[in-house]
């Protein structure tokens, strides 16, 4: 069983997540990662706090919408899968699931390695 310690800090971060890209907090989002922290995007992997918040300066506007996730703990190793769902400003709409390795660093938990597995895409609808 997955103490209540570790599943509030798996939401916590899963949520300020959602809020720091949404609200263009670039350098913040990206110290939600470990130090050389990895976002793999599945052709493209983006590792380093500097690069990812590079990356999220740049990102499309939009809102993220996490689901819960679903938390294992076996030892040290930390992993989650959670569904999510995307809008973007334009009215495109994504859908797919995070799975994440995690880790801490100090009294925080922090992305080892988050991987998006894009399941669905809608295009904008026009006007």
């Amino acid at each position: 069983m997955v103490g209540d310690d570790v599943l509030g800090a798996v939401v916590r971060l899963s949520a300020d997540y959602a809020r720091l890209v949404d609200n263009r907090e670039a350098t913040a989002w990206s110290e939600l990662f470990a130090p050389d922290g990895c976002m793999d995007l599945g052709g493209r992997r983006i590792t380093g706090r500097a690069a990812l918040a590079e990356f999220a300066a740049a990102a499309t506007a939009g809102v993220h919408t996490p689901g819960l996730p679903s938390v294992t703990v076996d030892g040290d190793r930390i992993e989650s899968r959670s569904p999510f769902v995307f809008v973007s400003t334009g009215g495109t709409v994504l859908a797919g699931w995070y799975h994440d390795e995690l880790t801490w660093d100090g009294d925080r938990l922090v992305f080892a390695v988050r991987r998006v597995d894009m399941r669905a895409t809608s295009p904008a609808r026009p006007g």
